[in-house]
């Protein structure tokens, strides 16, 4: 018994394939492949099969059917170290006055791609916003994220004082009005 081949595909999320083996002589058989509906999982899917010739020559074959994962879920988003808080599709969080930040997006499937701005960013007092797409490893799902670093303002200065309606005189040598 030969072992000539091994086939393999990959496709999208799927709980059950079509297969048709078709041999090269008509008269030949297929064995080992029960039905042509096969049910499948997420991964590797190992399906082996025999084809006998019409003298009964065997030759054994091996199918792997790699389903690809669907998930574009966001597993989370760590600013500077601290976990974002989530709703939803939306991140948020808050951070002390800076003009850069450290931005780890993950997906929960390790196969998906994360596309946006990640690592090192420039941010500044306020809200900054940042977008995030997922594509599942199929590509057939994508969604989008949304987080939001506000960067809390260290600016404890006085604009004015006014006493009795009128500015009081600021010398600016002695930070006194």
């Amino acid at each position: 018994e030969e072992s000539p081949g091994i086939y393999t595909i990959s496709v999208t999320y799927t709980t059950e394939a079509t297969v048709v083996v078709t041999p090269t002589d008509d008269l030949a058989t297929v064995g080992g492949i029960t039905t042509t509906q096969l049910a499948v999982r997420k991964g590797e899917n190992i399906q082996h099969f025999t084809i006998t010739a019409e003298d009964g020559t065997k030759a054994t074959y091996q199918l792997t059917i790699n389903v690809l994962n669907n998930n574009a879920y966001m597993s989370g988003i760590t600013v500077d170290g601290t976990a974002a808080t989530e709703d939803g599709m939306n991140y948020s969080i808050t951070i002390a006055n800076t003009t850069s930040t450290d931005i780890v997006v993950t997906s929960l499937d390790p196969n998906a791609m994360v596309n946006g701005q990640q690592g090192i960013q420039a941010v500044t007092p306020g809200n900054n916003t940042f977008t995030y797409t997922v594509t599942s490893e199929d590509g057939e799902v994508e969604n989008t994220y949304t987080l939001t670093v506000y960067v809390s303002k260290n600016d404890a200065s006085i604009n004015s004082v006014l006493v009795g309606g009128r500015p009081a005189a600021f010398n600016s040598s002695t930070n006194t009005y």
